[in-house]
């Protein structure tokens, strides 16, 4: 049962409350929308039947705000999905979630990323997955029948690489949709001593130089960024105009960092095409960008998250322009921030990154500096409600702590541990969902996907005049 706060009577004895303790509170969004706290996330175990969610990737609809995600079996070597919508209920609390195969028979299925796009009755989905018998980028084209949540699939091959030669494509994948329906993919393919970054999106039939089988020639394949140890983590969004970029990790130079690439029309300087303008965003001599995840957020303006190795802490880094910022070129043109500690690496340690219907961001994941892994989400105060005290994150003027980082699920609870791959997705209405995978088990052997969903907090709308048959997420 959700719970809804009343807040404006206690008002007053939380100032004081606040002003005595020295702590900051959070002051309500602009627009007003209200973020719940993790302790009212709603968290269930959606598969628990194999060794499953080791790569996992979660994607909201974003007409119906259904969630669907897309993982990988590593008892069977095969990619599942699995919605909470029919028409088959096999799985979750009370069988209220469908889960089923995607592709089985290869061993397929890992380094997967799902996106869905398209608005009315039909909705397309696509799934980007590795196939590690053929060292190949393979892709999942589908339709969503809103109404009824009947889906359709094609698989198709992308970009094969040639494991005998040592020539491997697609071990790293990512994918999203734009608002005009396009796919763009970004993967990994792995030649020897050297990695890169590879394009892929879908063009006007036969125009293409990639694809096979029904999809032939239908996609578009470039390289971007060619280099020793980059693409182990990367990540593709679109902006406002559906222009890509691609964050990814180089560890070639001594000290490792981000790199976040944008397609430009021409005069780029990324090192492997004119197209792709390649940004460096180095924090002096640390080694960061372990994990890296990417979201663009309001304004098309870039936030990026990851581990920093030398210090093992969680790190938000945003661009805000020369001469404002303390990392990225020269220095100066991003803001690198410390959220919290979270323990050495782990494989594979999770971080996630979106962002909010008010812009702000959302920040999961995996917290080992207990001892244990703990799933975790860190936010700025002006994302959550008024009252939210800050406990990590960068100190503001005055001192005090400006974000709040909270468990979502605590690890050693019956000796389970949330561990392993893990994805964020919000929803249009600003509800976040998180996909990961738990280790449970004497000893902690066994896999199974989990997923933690954000309840909405909503208010009487029209309460202070008696008025109780309306709601809103806007504080009265």
């Amino acid at each position: 049962m959700r719970r809804f706060r009343i807040v404006w009577s206690l008002i007053g004895t939380m100032l004081v409350l606040s002003m005595s303790l020295g702590v900051v509170l959070a002051t309500e969004p602009a627009g007003g929308e209200m973020s719940a706290p993790a302790s009212d996330w709603l968290v269930d175990v959606i598969d628990a039947t194999r060794q499953v969610g080791y790569n996992v990737s979660v994607a909201t609809d974003p007409e119906t705000g259904h969630s669907f995600i897309s993982y990988y079996d590593g008892e069977n070597g095969g990619l599942w999905l699995a919605k909470p919508n029919g028409p088959h209920f096999n799985c979750g609390p009370s069988n209220s979630w469908s889960c089923f195969v995607l592709d089985l028979g290869d061993v397929v299925g890992k380094y997967n990323s799902i996106a869905i796009g398209g608005v009315g009755p039909i909705g397309y989905y696509y799934v980007s997955y590795y196939d590690a018998t053929n060292g190949a980028l393979k892709v999942i084209e589908g339709t969503i029948d809103r109404a009824t949540g009947n889906l359709t699939k094609q698989i198709h091959f992308l970009d094969r690489g040639d494991p005998g030669s040592g020539i491997f494509t697609g071990k790293h994948t990512a994918i999203v949709v734009g608002s005009s329906g396009t796919p763009h993919i970004a993967y990994q393919i792995d030649v020897g001593a050297l990695q890169g970054i590879k394009y892929a999106t879908r063009v006007a039939p036969g125009t293409g130089n990639c694809g096979e089988g029904a999809a032939e020639n239908d996609w578009e394949c470039s390289h971007v960024y060619v280099e020793q140890g980059v693409g182990d983590f990367i990540a593709i969004d679109v902006d406002l105009g559906g222009n890509p970029s691609i964050a990814f990790h180089s560890s070639f130079s001594t000290n490792t960092f981000p790199i976040l690439a944008h397609m430009v029309a021409s005069g780029g300087n990324c090192n492997n095409s004119d197209l792709w303008d390649c940004t460096e965003v180095r924090n002096g001599g640390q080694n960061t960008g372990d994990y890296l995840a990417f979201v663009l957020g309001d304004n098309s303006l870039p936030h990026l998250a990851y581990r920093n190795e030398n210090t093992d802490t969680l790190e938000w880094a945003r661009w805000v322009g020369s001469p404002n910022g303390n990392c990225g070129p020269y220095y100066d043109t991003w803001q690198c921030e410390r959220i919290e500690g979270i323990g050495p690496g782990t494989s594979p340690a999770g971080i996630d990154i979106e962002v909010d219907d008010e812009g702000n961001p959302v920040i999961v994941y995996q917290d080992a500096s207990s001892g244990d892994l703990d799933l975790k989400i860190a936010r700025p105060l002006e994302a959550l409600p008024w009252g939210a005290a800050g406990n990590c994150g960068p100190l503001s003027p005055s001192f005090f702590s400006t974000w709040l980082c909270e468990t979502l699920d605590a690890g050693d609870i019956n000796h389970a541990e949330a561990v392993g791959g893990l994805s964020v997705a919000m929803s249009a209405n600003g509800e976040a969902t998180v996909a990961y995978r738990e280790l449970f088990g004497i000893p902690l052997d066994e896999g199974r996907l989990k997923v933690a969903v954000e309840p909405r907090i909503i208010f009487a709308d029209g309460f202070e005049s008696g008025g109780t048959d309306r709601w809103t997420t806007t504080l009265p």
